[in-house]
This record gives C-alpha cells, structure tokens and sequence, in this order.
C-alpha cells in the first residue's frame, strides 16, 4: 500500500488515491449518465426494430437491445472498418490523434442505411453530413433536451412525442 501511496505522491496523481478509497466520482460518469438518458428518450420515442446510428458504440446500443445499431465510426460496420482512415496519417496531430476515430462514410451510413435516429455526427464533420441531414431528416428534441436527428416519415418514430426544431 505505501508503494501506491508513494507513486502517485511522486507523480502528484491523487485522483487515483481518491478513487481507490471512493471519495471520488469516476471521470466517466456524467458521460454514462448522459448515455442512458439518450437511450431512454429513444427507447421512448421510436418502436422496437428502430435503428439508431451513434458515434460511441457501447451504452446506448447496449441499453437498447431491441433496436439495431449503427456505428457511424466503423468499429462494429465491416463495410467502414476497411474504409482507409480519413486524414493522412502524415498530417495527424499527435496529441489530438484519435485511433479508432477516423473512418466514417456519411453517404454510406445517412444515404443508404437511413437510419431511424442520429444521435449525433463526429465532431469537424457537419459539412459533410449536412447533404443527408437537411434532406432526409428532421432535427428534434427528445426527452430532457436532448437534439437528435430523425428520419422524415420513419414510422418506427412516434412523431407526437418529440419537439421538431
């Protein structure tokens, strides 16, 4: 025990002391709570058999078993996961680099898969997407704020129970 005490004093990391004895929330948590509350607004606002296409992959599809997920980054999509990456590695910012974070194919994923709800698109990529978004889909709220993109005339969304920006 003194030996972790001591590393993380040497490395001033009292974060993971705090941790370890729970007198600190997990860095994640905000982010799983926000997770679960998009999954419970789309679970209440589309039908079983929807489809939900999402740039993190894990709680909300993981929360939604009877709806069918689309990974906009590739991870879990054959088609994408053998796309090339999309920004030249020779150009890469290595601190901001994101391995795992740059493949996607709009035309692909909005244009021929259509599916029901966007949760959202990846950051720096909106002029890209907008092609698909302002003609298929509908920009919505759902449940407590939360701003999806939805299908125009999906009938596996209940059109009554969200807000149309």
């Amino acid at each position: 025990m003194f030996s972790i005490l001591n590393f993380n004093a040497l490395i001033g990391e009292w974060k993971s002391i705090e941790r370890w004895n729970f007198a600190r929330r997990p860095d994640y948590v905000a982010g799983s709570d926000r997770n679960l509350q998009v999954a419970l607004s789309i679970e209440n606002i589309t039908t079983p058999g929807a489809s939900v296409a999402v740039i993190g992959a894990g709680t909300i599809p993981y929360l939604l078993p009877d709806r069918y997920a689309i990974d906009i980054l590739g991870k879990a999509d054959p088609y994408i996961a053998h796309q090339n990456v999309r920004t030249p590695m020779s150009i890469v910012d290595v601190p901001s680099m994101r391995p795992g974070h740059m493949k996607w194919d709009y035309a692909y994923t909005f244009g021929e898969l259509k599916p029901d709800v966007i949760v959202s698109i990846w950051e720096g990529t909106n002029a890209e997407a907008a092609p698909y978004l302002e003609k298929d889909y509908v920009y919505a709220v759902i449940g407590e704020g939360i701003k999806v993109y939805l299908l125009k005339d999906s009938p596996n969304i209940h059109w009554d129970k969200v807000i149309i920006k």
